[in-house]
């Protein structure tokens, strides 16, 4: 079997002042007659629902429910958000469980009691990636803080003084509060940047 997304691109909804948050997709997994129950568990997430990883586990679960169970059909809805977003929307109880990547973020949702209980699902991984002609002359053998370290001081001495014969060192972030912006800003603060 096979799921079934549809619906939204994720957004908000004004009915009567009220703001009512759509999914970026809703799954089934592959129960046709899932329409009738409707949604029955809210996911919030960014990346792993971009990839589908959410939509494998929301059809996984579905049917595990339905064959093990004998749960009728329902659908799993995936709202889209990054960190800072899904733990918001799960202090508002717009969602039923926020799939995050922020340690930090994490407790503090536990702390305030907008979240019961965290659970390991997966490990996220993040590149680096940049210009062909390597600026800041990094290496592959150099960590990642070695690395962030070079683009900050060639970056800085490039601001001082822009070169003439190589590309300017910048680094570009989203700047969104997503996990990637939050997991770069904390290896800016690790190098004391």
């Amino acid at each position: 079997m096979s799921g079934a997304s549809s619906s939204s691109t994720g957004h908000l909804d004004r009915r009567d002042d009220a703001v009512i948050l759509q999914p970026a997709a809703t799954y089934n997994g592959g129960y046709a007659d899932s329409d009738a129950a409707g949604i029955r568990l809210r996911i919030a997430n960014g990346g792993a629902g971009q990839s589908g990883l959410i939509g494998a586990w929301a059809d996984a679960f579905i049917q595990h429910c339905v064959q093990k169970k004998s749960i009728s059909p329902f659908q799993v809805g995936w709202y889209l958000g990054d960190t800072t977003q899904s733990l918001s929307y799960l202090a508002a109880g717009q969602v039923d469980v926020a799939v995050t990547y922020n340690g930090a973020a994490e407790k503090q949702s536990i702390d305030s009691k907008a979240a019961s209980q965290i659970v390991y699902g997966f490990r996220d991984h993040f590149l680096l990636v940049g210009p062909k002609s390597n600026p800041a002359n990094l290496s592959e053998t150099d960590d990642i803080l070695l690395q962030f370290n070079k683009i900050v001081t060639v970056g800085n001495a490039d601001a001082a003084t822009p070169p003439t014969t190589r590309d300017t060192v910048r680094f570009l972030s989203r700047f969104d509060k997503s996990a990637t912006n939050i997991k770069e800003s904390q290896i800016f603060i690790t190098i004391g940047q």
